[in-house]
């Protein structure tokens, strides 16, 4: 696992940003197949089983890009 090797935390990879992009409108496609634990949230994965659909990154970039700026100018982002 890359988390064993890389010190790394999720941005915006939580099952309450996933709900806030869907219920935004921002989802994609429908999910399909099993889903994957995430060790970080565990409601991540029930939030996609119970949606059902995909958030992608291009969604949400302008999230994303607001908040590389506002680390950028020394202001911590919402998380």
């Amino acid at each position: 696992m890359l988390a064993a090797s890389v010190d790394w935390a999720p941005w915006r990879y939580r099952a309450a940003d996933y709900r806030a992009a869907v219920h935004g409108g921002k989802s994609s496609r429908v999910l399909d197949g099993t889903p994957a634990h995430s060790p970080w949230d565990p409601h991540l994965a029930e939030a996609m089983v119970q949606t059902g659909v995909a958030v992608e990154e291009e969604a949400v970039a302008d999230q994303l890009a607001a908040d590389v700026l506002l680390s950028a100018a020394g202001c911590a982002p919402d998380e």
